[in-house]
Parts: C-alpha cells; sequence; structure tokens
C-alpha cells in the first residue's frame, strides 16, 4: 500500500500534506499558514502599465522594494479563453543588453510561482519574469481536464515570450517547469529556419533545469524508494501501527528529500496555498520522458543541470539530460551541498550565484 501517492512523490511542492505528515505536524504547519492573499487586479497590458512596487502584494521576504509590474495574457483553449497572470520584476531591464532578461517556469504541475519569487534577491540586475500556468494562482483555473496538456503551456510559453518582445532571453524551470523548458526549446528553438525571420527574433542563449528528471516514472520509482527506506529505518527502531510508521516515513522524507529547512519557507507555503487541483502532481504527467531532437534539428542552448545532494530528483533522474539528450556536450551539471529539492529556499546565495554565473556567462 503506497502512503505518499504518485501524484505528491515526484513534483512534491504540493499542499496537502495530510497523508504523509503526523497530526502534531499538521497544526503546526497550520500556525506556520500565511494569511489570505489580497485580492489581485492584473493590469490589461504590459506596455500600458507604469512601473511600480509590489506594494499591493506585499511578501514576507526582500521583494516589496523591488519593481514590478503585472499583467495578464489571453489565451485560448478551444474555443474559449482564459486569463494567464505574469509578473516582471525590474521591467525596465527587460530590453538590457548587458543581462538579458530570464523567464521562469514553475513546477507541479499546478503549484504556482511563489516559491521561486526569491530568484529576484539572489539574481540583481537582471529582469526576471514569472506567470502562473493556467489552473493554479492567479491565472484562470479550468475545470475541464482537457484544456490541460505540456503541449499547452509550452504554446502558452512562445505567446508570452512574443507579447513581452523577449526577443533575446535565458530560460529556467524548476521540478515540472524544467520539462515545460525542455519541451519548449525543442519545438520553438530547434525547429527554427535560418529564413524564418519571424521565429529567429526570440533567441533562448541558455537554459537552466533545476531538479528536473527525464523521466516522470523514474523520479516516481527514486521517490518511492526512498521513502521505502525511511519506513524501514522507523519499523526497525519502534514496533509502530503500520500507518503511523508511514506517517513518520513521510515526514521524514519531506525534511529530508523536499526542503532541508528548519520551518517551511514562507514562499513554498504561499505556493502551496494557492496550487491548482484540477491538473495537478506527476500522475497529470506520467508518461512522460525526455527525447532528444532529430539529427537534423538546430542545437540547443546551453544547459546548466543543477539539483541537491539529497535531491528525490536523484542522479539517475538526471544522468540523461547530458547522455541521452542534448544534442551537443555543452552542458553543465551541479550538485548543491546539504541541500535536497529546493535549493533556492535552502542555500539561496549559493543557488543564486551559480545560476546567476551561469546566466552572465551567456549573456554575449
Amino acid at each position: 500500500m503506497s502512503f505518499l501517492p504518485t501524484n505528491h512523490a515526484a513534483f512534491v511542492s504540493s499542499n496537502d500534506l495530510t497523508s504523509i505528515q503526523s497530526r502534531r505536524r499538521r497544526n503546526r504547519l497550520q500556525q506556520l499558514s500565511p494569511p489570505s492573499r489580497p485580492s489581485f487586479t492584473p493590469t490589461s497590458s504590459f506596455s500600458s502599465t507604469a512601473s511600480s512596487t509590489c506594494s499591493s502584494h506585499p511578501l514576507p521576504y526582500l521583494l516589496s522594494s523591488v519593481a514590478c509590474r503585472d499583467g495578464t495574457l489571453q489565451i485560448q483553449r478551444k474555443s474559449h479563453p482564459y486569463n494567464l497572470s505574469y509578473r516582471i520584476f525590474r521591467p525596465n531591464a527587460i530590453s538590457s543588453t548587458q543581462h538579458y532578461p530570464l523567464l521562469v517556469l514553475h513546477g507541479g504541475p499546478s503549484v504556482p510561482s511563489d516559491y521561486l519569487y526569491p530568484l529576484v534577491d539572489v539574481m540583481p540586475h537582471r529582469a526576471i519574469i514569472f506567470f502562473d500556468q493556467l489552473g493554479c494562482g492567479r491565472s484562470d483555473t479550468p475545470a475541464n481536464i482537457e484544456d490541460y496538456s505540456i503541449d499547452f503551456v509550452v504554446e502558452d510559453v512562445y505567446l508570452l515570450i512574443q507579447t513581452l518582445h523577449l526577443h533575446t532571453f535565458h530560460l529556467y524551470g524548476q521540478s515540472f517547469g524544467g520539462i515545460v523548458a525542455y519541451e519548449y526549446l525543442k519545438k520553438h528553438h530547434c525547429h527554427h529556419d535560418a529564413t524564418d525571420y519571424e521565429n529567429k527574433r526570440y533567441e533562448c542563449m541558455s537554459v537552466t533545469l533545476s531538479s528536473t528528471p527525464t523521466s516522470v516514472a523514474l523520479v516516481e520509482n527514486e521517490a518511492q524508494r526512498l521513502i521505502e527506506e525511511l519506513t524501514t529505518e522507523d519499523a526497525a527502531v519502534v514496533d509502530y501501527e503500520e500507518d503511523d510508521a508511514k506517517k513518520t516515513a513521510g515526514e521524514r522524507f519531506h525534511a529530508q528529500h523536499v526542503c532541508r529547512t528548519a520551518e517551511i519557507p514562507a514562499p513554498l507555503l504561499n505556493a502551496r496555498a494557492h496550487a491548482g487541483t484540477v491538473w495537478r502532481g506527476t500522475t497529470a504527467v506520467a508518461d512522460y520522458v525526455a527525447t532528444a531532437p532529430g539529427e537534423e534539428e538546430k542545437e540547443l542552448p546551453p544547459a546548466l543541470v543543477i539539483r541537491g545532494e539529497y535531491d528525490f530528483v536523484t542522479e539517475d533522474c538526471v544522468v540523461g539530460w547530458k547522455k541521452d539528450v542534448w544534442n551537443h556536450d555543452n552542458v553543465r551539471e551541479v550538485v548543491l551541498e546539504r541541500c535536497a529539492h529546493h535549493g533556492l529556499l535552502e542555500q539561496g546565495k549559493v543557488y543564486g550565484g551559480i545560476v546567476g554565473s551561469f546566466c552572465c556567462e551567456h549573456d554575449v
């Protein structure tokens, strides 16, 4: 009997931890949960919005002093339009030719961008763009599961890039967001024809895949293996009832392999509190396996593959990026010591230094 459902095991930025936590832990999380989020009134377009700080949406960390713009992007699903919400930090730098903007893709599926906002604090001088994928955060949430897919998200990314005129940019994806980043590059970077001026205009200079597996089934198996090891350890120490042993192992799994901080960071709590429920977790993308571009396709941009030392996205889950998938050798691998799945929240300055330096290398 599985005590960590598959839709929680892999991209574990989940709001529903009750299946793996003790009553004491649940009570503690309730005490830590942030207050209800203020109403969000996005601007009608990027171009018509004046630069401002984020005082209308105060954050429990340093971002309140960083200028930002909010906006919405209308997308189409079959015959129905929906709105995607985006936020640009340092919007005045979005056209910089010294520090190209960074487009950030969150994980889940359906865990909104809040937990990645600290990138702004640890990567100064650069415009950073976040958006909440359809079904979570401040974006619309269709009830029809047919309105969701990786391909749909890829096209939403492309439309946002066009709308914001991101002629030259860097791409960053965390966990599931890295899968979206890779599939975007395969479709809209590799397939550009040299004579296709419109497509050539949008050039990705580098991509960072943070705790992103090449196979969802593989990371599910690795997560389950780690949980079973913890269950065996607990049962060997104390003669728990079976369910209690599983809860203890689940709690330890989160503390050891998801986020190794003394308390769950506020950005992660915020994201979990506003996660989607329709298209969520690894069951939504259970069949995904990364495949290489065709031999005739354009080379992918340089890549940084980064994960935590204790990440449930283990070495086996990422080795394929360099070995089997990327169509060149310019793939850098970094393992963050003493970190798990959320290196940004565990060792922010170190994490930001690594990702920021990689982007700077490819700003030319």
